[in-house]
């Protein structure tokens, strides 16, 4: 069970950073989403840095349990809201299944750093 947390840590970890990214530079892609969900994009900076705060928790917790428990459970609550967002504007299932997958990984992770 620690390797497959160690493989989905590393998971979350790429698509927190490559996403974040995609925020930081107002991505289209980016950009149209959050337009559908009704975020203002002013938001975009903060949601970028909870992602790379995100991540760099799960790569220091690595080394830290707490830290590690601790990043995933932050990282499951912003992905909640994320699937949230999605379901409530009743959006397709391939917008909401991201959102679901990283909430399911990010839960994973988080029960098994315990």
């Amino acid at each position: 069970m620690e390797q497959l947390s160690t493989v989905l840590a590393v998971v979350l970890i790429v698509a927190c950073w490559a996403t974040a990214v995609a925020d930081f530079r107002r991505a289209p892609q980016i950009v149209a989403t959050m337009e559908r969900l009704g975020v203002p994009l002013r938001m975009l900076p903060l949601l970028g840095a909870v992602k790379v705060a995100g991540g760099l928790g799960l790569l220091l917790g690595q080394w830290n349990d707490t830290l590690r428990a601790a990043a995933s459970l932050c990282l499951a609550v912003y992905f909640a809201g994320a699937t949230a967002a999605h379901l409530r504007r009743k959006d397709a299932v391939q917008h909401v299944a991201p959102a679901g997958v990283l909430l399911v990984c990010s839960a994973v992770v988080f029960a098994v750093s315990l």
